[in-house]
């Protein structure tokens, strides 16, 4: 096979980031067979358009066994000079950290068949990037995580280790059958300094990889080995979409899930954090249940806050140890259907029968409710009930997690649509927070459902400032790679996302900082998610109301 050369654009394909987003294009240019590839700019979200044109390397026959999680089919690539991109099809629906058995990568980082260790009848490892973990493997054989294993100067690949330091992105964290994968080449320069990854560098300029799946320590399938071309490696930091970060439109607003006791015990980097962004309303998930009215009053009072409007807020009831907030300094209402939203009678029976090894949750759930709340801001005449959430954690498409976050999901889609029935008036709509979708997709899909009228709502695409990805949680202490997690939905009918991004202090340069009065570290030490930030304007009456009923709702 002829090799390959992966190159990718040095400069963003779009004049500005962040953008107005609900959607994104790029466009591509065709190669032939053996050719360099095309250069699209990949950005790991999960959507795939940048790869459209782009010739595979590999296509993998369909002849992995029926019963096998995964079928390897075909395989893109590209690169640049700070990271490898790889979008693979699965052939079946898996989650990339939790699928039933693990699909490695095996790179040969110098084209050198001598050195490294030998992988099956796959000779020179020197790197192993392995997606769903069986060493730290929960019930039914589901893998957890992702892990490397690189080579060690005495020749053997090493213990695997969490991926955090060659800068692993993978995309989506929903199952699916086609993902995106991004791997650092070499050490990254960041807002806190240089990224370290470790013994093996991707210089080039060639490589060898095979994909390969396995189960139980058996390989099901894999693909033949390739050989890649790479362009030379480059030690500066990828450039910046933009850093334009100062309001537009009619409402800026910020969605956070701040991490339980951090919000309690860190005030002052939050407080510094929600200054910089200047935001008029505020959804916060996951804060501390020990947190009390008095607690949010004290901490809506902090200098960093008072400089504009008093802040008003609605601290929600319901969600046990993990509660909710609207907060507001354009006026605010609460809804009282949402004040305190628990399960319908009967409704999590079904689930407490099919999976009884979770006793304990179900008795939770049934006692704490969801965690979430609600109430109304008004904005150019016009009211947008706003609703933080945050969804059962953890799991896999078809765990009891997952089965969870479903009947949570149809459970406040109801609630929301009876309060906007209840209204009396036309009405926005801004549901936010901690989706985690870890799991199905079916979670998203039931809470979006008919609430704009007869029209769903809109997914804001919440991009970073410069990691060129849609992750909204990171946290390299762990072995899950960082995701999307958080989610800010919007009536379409009557908002327009204007601007939106996920907030990292680091990723801004030291000027910018500086101007905003913040520390290099403020968001990776207050919460493992980042501040998604979304610029609102109202663009029209809303839809009828109400929408459709949800079968199962």
């Amino acid at each position: 096979m002829n090799p390959m050369t992966l190159l990718l654009r040095r400069t963003p394909v779009r004049s500005c980031w962040p953008i107005p987003i609900l959607c994104s294009a790029f466009a591509v240019s065709g190669c032939s067979s053996g050719a360099t590839l095309p250069d699209p700019v990949v950005v790991i979200d999960g959507v795939f358009e940048e790869w459209t044109d782009v010739s595979p390397i590999v296509v993998d026959p369909q002849d992995a066994p029926n019963g096998a999680a995964v079928d390897l089919g075909v395989i893109h690539a590209a690169a640049d000079g700070h990271h490898i991109f790889f979008a693979v099809e699965t052939g079946r629906p898996v989650n990339a950290q939790a699928m039933r058995g693990t699909l490695s990568i095996l790179i040969d980082a110098d084209d050198d068949r001598e050195t490294g260790e030998a992988v099956g009848d796959f000779p020179g490892t020197d790197l192993v990037v392995e997606l769903s973990r069986q060493d730290l493997a929960g019930r039914d054989g589901h893998g957890s995580g992702m892990a490397l294993r690189e080579l060690g100067s005495d020749g053997l690949l090493g213990d695997r280790t969490n991926a955090g330091g060659r800068d692993l992105v993978v995309a989506p964290t929903a199952s699916a059958s086609r993902f995106e994968i991004r791997l650092a080449r070499g050490a990254l320069e960041r807002g806190e300094g240089r990224v370290p990854t470790g013994s093996v560098e991707l210089e080039g300029p060639l490589m060898r990889a095979r994909f390969v799946f396995s189960y139980q320590g058996s390989v099901v399938d894999e693909t033949e080995s390739v050989t890649l071309t790479l362009p030379p490696l480059e030690g500066d930091a990828p450039p910046r979409w933009s850093e334009g970060l100062d309001p537009t439109g009619d409402l800026r607003v910020l969605v956070w899930n701040v991490s339980s006791e951090r919000f309690r015990d860190r005030p002052e980097r939050f407080a510094r954090v929600m200054a910089a962004m200047d935001p008029d309303v505020l959804l916060l998930d996951e804060v501390y249940g020990a947190v009390t009215e008095a607690d949010l009053r004290a901490f809506f009072s902090r200098p960093e806050l008072a400089a504009r409007e008093p802040w008003e807020f609605v601290l929600g009831k319901s969600g046990g140890r993990q509660k909710t907030v609207v907060a507001s300094r354009v006026g605010i209402r609460p809804e009282l259907a949402l004040e305190d939203v628990l399960y319908p009678d009967g409704a999590l029976g079904p689930l407490a029968e099919r999976f009884p090894e979770a006793e304990r949750l179900w008795d939770l759930e049934r006692e704490r409710g969801l965690a979430t709340t609600g109430a109304w801001v008004e904005a150019a005449g016009q009211p947008i009930l706003f609703v933080p959430i945050d969804l059962q954690s953890a799991g896999y498409d078809g765990s009891f997690e997952d089965h969870l976050r479903v009947l949570q999901a149809r459970t406040l889609r109801a609630v929301v649509m009876g309060a906007l029935a209840d209204s009396g008036r036309p009405a926005g709509v801004v549901i936010g927070g901690d989706l985690n979708l870890v799991g199905s997709h079916v979670p998203l899909d039931s809470l979006v459902h008919g609430l704009d009228g007869a029209r769903d709502l809109i997914p804001v695409d919440t991009y970073r400032l410069t990691d060129r990805s849609i992750a909204t949680w990171r946290n390299p202490d762990t072995q899950f790679t960082p995701g999307r997690l958080d989610y800010v939905l919007i009536s379409s009918s009557t908002l327009s996302a204007d601007q939106a991004f996920a907030f990292e202090v680091g990723e801004l340069s030291t000027e910018m900082q500086e101007r905003l009065g913040l520390a290099p570290e403020d968001t990776r030490l207050t919460a493992d998610h980042l501040p998604l930030v979304v610029d609102l304007s109202i663009t029209g009456d809303p839809a009828p109301r109400p929408g459709p009923p949800l079968s199962g709702s």
